[in-house]
């Protein structure tokens, strides 16, 4: 029981941490570059950056390799 919990946590951590990091190293240029559909609004809201984009895939990623060398 403990180890498919533990199984499990490994499994979505790549996901909780592409989910986390933009919080903390997102700011910057909008990721639809400022463009606004016909009734304003943000193609993908106000708080998307290319900047969080990026950093939340490449830490998802890293997180993902580090556990499958570690953990195969």
């Amino acid at each position: 029981m403990v180890l498919d919990i533990l199984q499990l946590i490994l499994f979505i951590l790549p996901a909780y941490v592409a989910n986390a990091v933009p919080v903390l190293l997102g700011g910057g240029a909008y990721l639809d570059l400022g463009k606004n559909w016909n009734d304003g609004g943000r193609i993908f809201g106000d708080g998307k950056t290319i900047r969080g984009f990026i950093s939340g895939v490449v830490a998802g990623m890293l997180v993902g390799i580090v556990i499958a060398f570690y953990l195969p």
